[in-house]
């Protein structure tokens, strides 16, 4: 898992529920690299008997493991 990422993202669609094609198509990474995205949507992650909701989570094929933002994790859960 990667904390300093700025969305989170999978290559896992069977992750995802509320998935929509994504626009823009492709972001910019670390190294100045693009990395196409094919769509968006949303999941969930349980920890400790509680579910916590991930918005607009970034469908890629291209990423290697599924990333997780812990700025817009907490954001959008509020402990």
């Amino acid at each position: 898992m990667d904390s300093g990422t700025s969305s989170h993202m999978t290559s896992n669609p069977g992750t995802l529920h509320s998935l929509r094609p994504s626009f823009p198509r492709d972001i910019i990474v670390g190294n100045g690299g693009r990395m196409p995205i094919t769509h968006t949507g949303r999941g969930s992650l349980i920890a400790n008997n509680s579910s916590l909701e991930l918005h607009n989570v970034l469908l890629s094929s291209s990423i290697i493991t599924n990333l997780l933002s812990v700025r817009r994790l907490t954001r959008d859960n509020p402990v």
